[in-house]
């Protein structure tokens, strides 16, 4: 169905822009960026455990969509009706 490609194509969008930010914040995390692991040149870093606790978040959320998504297409279906007897 039309409605249900589009949604998947929505959903994948959708978490390819969430993998390409997630990359972008680690790789950025401080500034300069080689403070991520030489803590001597005093780097400005973002506060990781608010990183982790949004990306839990966000993941747990496209998680929820990605399950959602096939129940609201078999929720429509139409299931035969049960013989009663021979």
């Amino acid at each position: 169905q039309r409605w249900f490609r589009i949604c998947c194509y929505v959903l994948v969008s959708i978490i390819l822009a969430y993998m390409v930010a997630t990359t972008a914040s680690s790789i950025f995390q401080c500034s300069p960026i080689s403070g991520a692991w030489d803590k001597s040149s005093k780097p400005t870093c973002i506060d990781l455990t608010k990183n982790w606790y949004a990306n839990a978040g966000f993941s747990i959320a496209t998680d929820i969509l990605i399950l959602l998504l096939p129940m609201s297409r078999s929720g429509r279906a139409s299931f035969p009706s049960t013989r009663r007897g021979r």
